[in-house]
């Protein structure tokens, strides 16, 4: 429910009976499509750093 829901973990740990929302967390939160959700966060930095500075930034040779 944390990570494809919009519920936050008290709302879930609350209704699921988990005392420790951090047991909860450790044991049922996993990393979804890691790599595709990083390259937006820093696709979408950049694009905002780019606009903010009037700058454009090169990108990395692969």
């Amino acid at each position: 429910m944390n990570v494809r829901q919009p519920i936050d973990e008290k709302a879930a740990g609350a209704f699921g009976g988990w005392s420790d929302t951090n047991l909860m967390r450790r044991t049922y939160t996993h990393a979804e499509d890691e790599v595709i959700k990083v390259h937006r966060a820093l696709e979408t930095g950049l694009k905002r750093a780019q606009r903010k500075t009037k700058l454009k930034l090169v990108k990395a040779a692969k």
